[in-house]
């Protein structure tokens, strides 16, 4: 399905967020344009973080935003509602008004076939929601449309000898998780952009650099794409997680070079995506040994003290 939406280098448009988020990668494509500051600064909206609803209703790390009032919720947040195989997710519009998503295996979503299904199922999992929403528009608004599939592409090479070459969704559509498909695209234009001015247009060679140099990258962050659906659904909630963010926000502001957090490397970098997971993985390792060498530390101690209590106690016998 296609909306129309008018120029917006040429006059106001109001839309509905298509969950599309711009990092450094895509806002330096919409700089050698022109077109950064009129998308950003007229057509965005600043988000400050996650929001994350529990089943009861109650917020994990933040509360509602009450500096807004023409916003029944932050409108600074994408909100998420993890259940661990599945989520739901808002995101603010420009009207004060939110797009919900759903996010579920078929065999799910197969199961809501009747407003009463869709009822009992939200008032289950998803209650705030339901009283956000209202129940005659949640019925309407899910009953309107059909679930669709998400995809993810792998391919390789791009080009077909100097004459084809396939960039953003034809070469690596990917899940919306990581909010990287548009980005990914775009960041693809750059580099052909720097690939022709290196061999001044010369697309027996530009076109099988581009491959060369891209496909690995398109590969990881699919595969980011898919992992960050787990995180988004299930691994917010954990304990763990919240305390490796801690972990990663302590260090990143203390040593920013040194330390930079996966999520930061992706939307706040042109970092290769496959030295993003590089870097997480050696931070995986170097947090693993940290936490080994504290337990035997520990130990050691422990065993230390023992050692020290039964020496004066055969002493005193």
């Amino acid at each position: 399905m296609a909306t129309f939406v008018s120029d917006i280098r040429t006059e106001d448009c109001w839309g509905q967020s298509i969950d599309l988020a711009l990092s450094i990668r895509g806002r330096e494509a919409l700089r050698a344009v022109g077109l950064e500051e009129v998308v950003v600064d007229h057509h965005g909206i600043a988000m400050r973080g996650r929001m994350i609803h529990n089943k009861n209703g109650s917020l994990k790390e933040i509360l509602y935003d009450g500096v807004n009032q023409n916003f029944t919720m932050s409108n600074k947040h994408l909100h998420i509602w993890p259940r661990g195989e599945f989520m739901m997710i808002a995101l603010p519009n420009d009207n004060c008004t939110f797009t919900v998503n759903l996010f579920a295996p078929f065999l799910t979503l197969d199961k809501l076939k009747t407003p009463q299904d869709l009822l009992s199922f939200c008032e289950e999992y998803f209650p705030d929601l339901v009283e956000l929403i209202g129940r005659q528009k949640l019925v309407k608004d899910y009953f309107e449309r059909e679930p669709k599939p998400l995809i993810s592409i792998k391919c390789k090479p791009y080009h077909v000898g100097k004459t084809t070459l396939l960039l953003g969704d034809a070469a690596h559509a990917m899940v919306p998780f990581y909010a990287q498909g548009m980005n990914t695209g775009f960041e693809d234009v750059l580099l052909l952009d720097e690939l022709m001015e290196r061999y001044n247009s010369d697309f027996s060679k530009v076109l099988p650099k581009f491959s060369e140099l891209r496909c690995e990258d398109a590969h990881a962050i699919c595969d980011l794409a898919m992992y960050n659906y787990v995180e988004m659904r299930d691994l917010v909630r954990k304990k763990s997680f919240l305390v490796r963010k801690y972990i990663d926000t302590f260090l990143y502001k203390r040593i920013p070079k040194t330390w930079i957090p996966l999520y930061s490397t992706i939307h706040f970098s042109r970092m290769r995506f496959r030295d993003c997971i590089a870097n997480k993985q050696w931070q995986d390792k170097i947090l693993r040994r940290t936490a080994w060498c504290t337990i035997f530390l520990i130990i050691a101690i422990l065993m230390a003290s023992f050692i020290q209590v039964s020496a004066k106690k055969s002493i005193l016998y």
